[in-house]
Order: structure tokens, then sequence, then C-alpha cells
């Protein structure tokens, strides 16, 4: 899991290069059509010198034995507490750099990029920071997703459906915080379940379509996501329980001294 993780760190420092100067939805684009050509290859591909890749026909991960060692276990329980543990990590770690230099120095190159670079602000170093450690998280819950299937293929994996279903989940969710994804996951997550169940025959794509009309709207009229009412509710709701102060009477006698 580490190994996949150091990997994907220096192959997702190796794209953001190209493609620091790129800004909002065209650095996403570009990250998209990059994996995008990678799927491509892999399907096409069955050994890269010893690796076997297997091509369209995917990877099946053979058994081992159980055991936290061998991150294999009997029941799916061990999993879910696992991928708990992995959740809260992230969490912290996500509100520990929102609260250093780095949370500073990115929100400042997503808002006023030139205004950031004014003020010595290096952009470019804190992207690739960035996407050096958005990629070593995405290798862990990689190389976790493989291990629980003990199946790997181009499309489950790096799809243009899945790209897209992650960035839908982020800008619908809440962009910049760190409660908008899981919001945005827990509302698209069983939709898209739901239309690949009852439709996937039919009308395939059409959680995409909906992700879509729900981005608009959400753009339209809550640019912060959903994540940003859900917030101003519960400070209200807080504000509203918390006990209010009772006025205290002082005499005249108390000015005066």
């Amino acid at each position: 899991m580490l190994v996949g993780g150091v990997l994907a760190t220096i192959v997702g420092v190796i794209i953001s290069l190209p493609t620091l100067k790129m800004r909002g939805a065209y650095f996403a684009l570009a990250t998209i059509a990059f994996a995008e050509g990678i799927r491509v290859m892999v399907e096409n591909i069955d050994y890269i010198g010893p690796l076997k890749l297997n091509g369209p026909r995917g990877l099946q991960i053979p058994p081992l034995q159980t055991g936290l060692e061998h991150f294999m276990f009997a029941s799916k329980e061990p999993y879910y507490y696992i991928i708990l543990i992995m959740l809260l990590a992230v969490m912290l770690m996500t509100y520990l750099i929102s609260r250093a230099k780095l949370g500073y120095y990115l929100m400042a190159g997503g808002e006023e990029p030139e205004a950031a670079m004014a003020l010595g602000v290096n952009v470019a170093r804190a992207k690739l920071i960035a996407m050096a450690i958005s990629s070593f998280l995405t290798a862990l819950a990689g190389t976790f997703y493989a291990q629980f299937s003990l199946y790997i293929h181009p499309k489950s994996i790096i799809s243009l459906d899945m790209s897209f279903e992650i960035a839908f989940i982020a800008l619908i969710g809440g962009r910049g915080s760190i409660f908008g994804p899981i919001l945005g996951a827990l509302l698209l997550r069983p939709v898209g379940d739901f239309c690949r169940i009852y439709f996937g025959d039919t009308l395939p794509g059409l959680h995409l379509v909906i992700f879509g009309l729900v981005l608009i709207f959400v753009m339209l009229y809550q640019p912060r996501g959903i994540q940003e009412p859900i917030s101003r509710a519960y400070q209200a709701l807080l504000n509203r329980l918390a006990p209010t102060p009772s006025p205290r009477t002082v005499k005249l006698g108390e000015i005066r001294s």
C-alpha cells in the first residue's frame, strides 16, 4: 500500500509539472485526460516487462492467507474499520493542512493567484505539494479497493465515469471544506448505485446526467456546495440552544463607585 502511494506521488508530480499554469476546470480536464489516456493504454497492453496487466480482461488478485499482514480477512467487517480509520486520518490531515501555511497558500492561490504571487507566495510549489499529497492518498484508497474486491479492471478504477463522479462529489459537496466531499458522497453515491442497478441496461450514464443537473443547480444557487447551508443551519441551531445570559440589574450606587 505504501509502495503504491509513493509511486502514485511520483507520477502525480510528473503530471502536475506541465499543468501548473492551468487553473480551475482546465487543470481538472488535463488530469482527467491523462487518466483516460492511461486507461486506454492499460486496456490494450497485456504486459509491461514482467508486470502482468491482462489488458481488457482485468487482473484477478490471488487470495492470500487471512490476516492484517496480508491485508485480507475472512469477513468484511475489518475492512469497514480500516476504511473508517483511513477516513478519520485524512480528515485530520486536511484540518491540519488547512490551519498550516500550506493551507493558506492554497486558499490564496485558488482565489487570487496573482495577488498571492505578488505577496511572495509560491503558488506553483503549493499546488505541487497538494498534488503529491492527493496522489498519495488516492493510491492508498485504490490499494484498499483492490484488496477488498480482489479484482482490478481499468474501467472500474480510472474510467471517465469515475473521474467525473469524483469531481461531482467534491464540487457539489463543497470544495475546499473538510465535510463537503463526505456530504457529496452521501448524496450522490446512493443515487449513482440506484441508477446503475435499475437503469444500467436501458439508460446507461443516467447518473452522470443527474449529477450534472445537480451541479448546475449548486453552482447557480450554492457556489460553495451543499455544506454551506447545512453549516449555517447547524450554527444557527447551536446559537439557539446556547443559554443566553440573563440581564443583571445594576444599582445606582454600584455605578458611582
